[in-house]
């Protein structure tokens, strides 16, 4: 009698549990294509502003499609007019941390650096440009990771060190990709592998 009232139970239970997982709605899956469109059409608010060592205001912020330079001799109450620095209209980055920096050096050399956006969800390049005549104009910018996997080269930070190095950080996923090739790899042959995004980051010469 007693096992058989086990047996009636734990059949009753197994029949609720199935019950209640068939019940469950099914989860949403998130369309990162939709969400990276929508993010590439918000407008940029995002700007970035530095000092040079005579006092000078620096301001680098996006307007449709150009990374634009300016500076201002009175603190901010007016400035000079923009200088493009990108010659044709580009997805450019341009909120929260992942805006475009500007850096300059005691000769009066501005550098500056942006992340392009691509097609693939959360992917970029970082790009980098130079003026050597105070800001008046600026040099084609170039891609500055070597890796050009359509993947994530985000979040640039750029900076000068005390002997006139620029040095010029950004996240780089490369790693994480090289990973999971190795882990699609290896779970063919029932091994699992977890991959991690690294920084990467590149020095120059004034």
């Amino acid at each position: 009698m007693l096992s058989l009232l086990i047996r009636t139970t734990l059949a009753l239970a197994i029949i609720l549990t199935t019950t209640a997982h068939a019940e469950e709605p099914a989860k949403k899956k998130h369309d990162m294509a939709a969400m990276w469109q929508t993010a590439l059409a918000k407008p940029p608010i995002a700007v970035s502003a530095t000092f040079d060592s005579s006092g000078r205001l620096w301001l680098i912020k996006v307007e449709n499609g150009y990374v634009l330079v300016s500076h201002s001799d009175d603190t901010g109450k007016t400035f000079s007019p923009a200088v493009k620095v990108n010659a044709a209209p580009e997805r450019i980055a341009a909120e929260g941390e992942g805006r475009p920096k500007i850096a300059v050096g005691g000769d009066n050399t501005v550098y500056v650096s942006y992340t392009e956006h691509l097609d693939q969800p959360f992917s970029g390049n970082v790009r980098f440009s130079r003026s050597l005549d105070g800001g008046k104009s600026f040099s084609a910018p170039v891609i500055v990771n070597d890796n050009r996997e359509v993947i994530g080269h985000r979040f640039d930070t750029l900076g000068i060190n005390a002997q006139g190095k620029i040095y010029l950080a950004w996240l780089d996923k490369r790693d994480a990709s090289a990973a999971q090739k190795k882990r699609r790899a290896l779970c063919r042959r029932g091994a699992v592998l977890r991959g991690i995004g690294q920084s990467r980051r590149q020095f120059f010469d004034q």
